[in-house]
């Protein structure tokens, strides 16, 4: 049996495993005596060990993998559970995480309903759904989907931030992506979302394909977007409104850059807060006319407002996690 195993943990390192015999690989290493199951991870990982990603360093990824999960499971990760998260990590999480009970020495699976990743600030994640789908979050996004998708239906839950969908298409299979304000219905599209705390409005801009929006509250408004074309939720007073969309400015963030063509100034700073996940407030109405054309990227917002300094007279100040520009 522990060659079987071998072979199908190769093929999830690989990523070569097949979907069909993710549920066996799940059930072997449940079965499998706990020393045997170390022995075979240890000799994979020899294998492997040097030649992966630094993205995948066993101890950043134990210690940092931006998932919880729905209840409470008290893990503590032994060498070979370290090995084996990193290996099943490969199945797209869609399969459910492997845990190991140090006291008990047993191995478990999570088999929570909802899986939220969390994408860290400072970079994208991109996360394979289980009908494989692929949403690429924003740094900062918070993003809710099911380990397994039920029939007829799929559907997951963009918390905040913003996120990129390539959907796969399933017309037996609608696929609903909500927020707190409203959802949208798509069979097969790619279209970008943003949902931020801090932003008056909700929106949507679609790519390709056609989506259905419909907002929640007590007069639930739809209307079917088409390609190039981007719907504005406004919060406060709930219209729901469509104009042209600059696709190019809309998902200009998947190469981690801000792109801006003729935006006000005061959208300008609105946009970085979002980007670096910051409050940021404006003393004084200088520029409250002015607009900007160009491309913002860097690292820190330190970086970006240096660059924004060469075009305008202000200074800004530091205080945790909020910064104070003043227009000279």
């Amino acid at each position: 049996m522990s060659t079987h195993l071998e072979d199908l943990i190769r093929q999830s390192f690989n990523g070569a495993l097949p979907a069909a015999d993710r549920q066996m690989l799940r059930d072997l290493l449940q079965q499998t005596d706990n020393e045997v199951l170390e022995n075979v991870l240890s000799g994979i990982w020899m294998e492997y060990e040097g030649s992966i990603p630094a993205k995948t360093d066993i101890d950043e990824l134990i210690s940092g993998l931006p998932i919880r999960r729905n209840g409470r499971v008290t893990a503590i990760f032994g060498r070979a559970a370290k090995i084996a998260a990193s290996i099943l990590l490969l199945l797209a999480l869609g399969a459910g995480l492997f845990y190991y009970y140090a006291g008990s020495k047993k191995w478990g699976l999570v088999a929570a309903s909802t899986i939220t990743i969390e994408s860290r600030n400072g970079g994208a994640t991109n996360v394979k759904l289980p009908d494989s789908s692929l949403v690429i979050l924003r740094s900062g996004a918070t993003f809710d989907y099911p380990a397994s998708f039920s029939a007829g239906k799929r559907e997951v839950k963009l918390n905040r931030g913003e996120a990129y969908f390539e959907i796969t298409k399933n017309q037996q299979a609608p696929f609903l992506v909500t927020t707190d304000w409203l959802t949208i219905e798509v069979l097969g599209t790619t279209f970008n979302v943003k949902a931020y705390d801090r932003s008056d409005s909700v929106e949507t801009a679609l790519v390709e394909g056609a989506v259905r929006i419909t907002t929640k509250g007590r007069k639930p408004e739809t209307i079917v977007l088409q390609p190039n074309e981007k719907a504005v939720y406004n919060k406060t007073n709930g219209k729901l409104s469509i104009s042209k969309a600059d696709m190019e400015s809309e998902i200009a963030w998947m190469q981690d850059t801000l792109l801006f063509k003729s935006t006000k100034f005061s959208d300008v700073i609105k946009k970085l807060g979002q980007k670096y996940n910051t409050v940021i407030k404006i003393e004084g109405n200088r520029y409250n006319n002015d607009t900007f054309t160009g491309t913002l990227e860097g690292e820190n917002i330190e970086v970006v407002l240096s660059a924004l300094q060469l075009h305008y007279h202000f200074s800004y100040r530091r205080s945790g996690s909020m910064i104070t520009i003043q227009v000279k």
